[in-house]
């Protein structure tokens, strides 16, 4: 492939400079560079300027990162919340709610969020978690029902997310740990009872096609939760349900896993056992 400027060993620098370009936002500037650099790269792969590439790296990092957030200044906010609510359990459950609902996936859960983590958790006996792709998910650890001694690891490609999350786990004394990660560099090590990839498949797919399931395979768990939404952002229903819930169904049957099924108002749960 030739690009602009270049020869097929230029790839990586124009990447590169992509990269530099893309996160020299205020908007984006949360998200690693590695992230960047991979879509960057296959979008100029497929033969487009490197105009026409960097348009479609922002567009491409909106629909897997920032459609979901509400932006760095209400997650700063958030940060800031938690951090002043220091170890009062009364003021960060409240502010911990309040950022459940600023990210668009856990805001659409709130209403079934309890039942949900019952059917996850309840009298499983987990005492570590790992949750992939986690938003600001951890933040709902009051409602999970967890021993207070569970250890809790959470992994997210946005920054800001991770800095209100590690205000949390401060201030509620949890033992884990927050890691920005691009999941197509691979997984954290270390063994957990149970893995969290909520709502994140189709997201993960949109960044390297396989990913998703890449990582139920790969995470080192003895228990996968896995959800799809039911509902686009927008609220319309398209047979999400059997489009998602079907394929996945397939794939874990043919790995010899087992699972559990429950359907929630905008969210199809699974809970793979490996």
């Amino acid at each position: 492939m030739k690009l602009e400027g270049g020869k097929k060993d230029d790839a990586p620098r124009t990447a590169e400079g992509i990269s530099e370009s893309v996160l020299s936002s205020s908007m984006r500037k949360h998200i690693p560079s590695s992230l960047v650099k991979r879509l960057a790269k296959q979008e100029l792969d497929r033969g487009r300027s490197l105009r026409e590439a960097e348009k479609q790296v922002k567009g491409r990092l909106h629909q897997v990162v920032l459609s979901f957030e509400p932006g760095p200044k209400a997650l700063s906010s958030l940060s800031s919340r938690l951090d002043a609510a220091g170890h009062d359990r009364a003021l960060l459950k409240e502010a911990a709610r309040a950022g459940l609902a600023l990210h668009s996936s856990t805001k659409e859960r709130l209403p079934y969020m309890e039942e949900l983590f019952s059917f996850v958790f309840g009298k499983r006996g987990f005492s570590s978690v790992i949750d992939l792709a986690c938003g600001l998910n951890p933040l709902a650890f009051p409602w999970m029902g967890l021993s207070k001694d569970a250890v809790y690891d959470a992994v997210d490609v946005s920054d800001l997310c991770g800095s209100a999350v590690r205000s949390f786990f401060d201030g509620w004394g949890i033992r884990g740990s927050f890691t920005q990660a691009d999941l197509a560099e691979g997984l954290p090590k270390g063994g957990h009872d149970v893995a969290l990839l909520m709502k994140a498949l189709p997201t993960l797919d949109r960044i390297e096609q396989g990913l998703g399931y890449r990582c139920v395979k790969d995470v080192d768990a003895g228990h996968v939760a896995v959800s799809f939404p039911t509902a686009s952002l927008g609220g319309r229903r398209k047979g999400m349900e059997s489009f998602y819930g079907d394929s996945f169904e397939e794939f874990v049957r043919a790995s010899g896993w087992t699972y559990e099924k429950r359907a929630f108002l905008g969210e199809l749960v699974f809970l793979v056992r490996k």
